[in-house]
């Protein structure tokens, strides 16, 4: 241990370098918050999109498929013109059964964004 003698309450261990925390490390990590955020956020902006400017429709299931979380679910759906396209959901814990329906959810503008509803994170609004 070194310390001044004219003030002892200075001291630091012998070879203790203190040159502090590099400045870079603060934006860094301000900046990796702030993505992590926007990140975050990207699911719910998607999911609101599709509530509010999709299209409602009846979709049919067509297959299940069991896997590590639960039942993934196979459907199929009609567009406005009387076009088949199909859509799989994420895992869920209760599948229904074979043939029965379901309220889907697609974007006219991107037919490859397609949900069934009710939506994980995002609901409408009671009034």
């Amino acid at each position: 241990m070194r310390y001044l003698p004219s003030n002892p309450g200075i001291h630091n261990p012998a070879g203790w370098n203190n040159e502090g925390v590099p400045f870079w490390i603060s934006p860094l990590a301000g900046f990796s918050l702030a993505m992590g955020g926007w990140l975050c956020m990207l699911p719910i902006r998607s999911q609101g999109r599709l509530l509010g400017g999709g299209r409602a429709t009846p979709g049919v299931v067509t297959r299940h498929s069991k896997g590590k979380h639960g039942y993934t679910i196979s459907y199929e759906f009609s567009l406005m013109n009387g076009a088949r396209r199909t859509g799989e959901t994420s895992p869920r814990k209760d599948p229904p059964a074979l043939g029965s329906t379901l309220p889907v959810l697609y974007d006219p503008e991107e037919l490859r964004k397609n949900t069934v509803y009710p939506l994980s994170l995002v609901r409408l609004a009671q009034s």
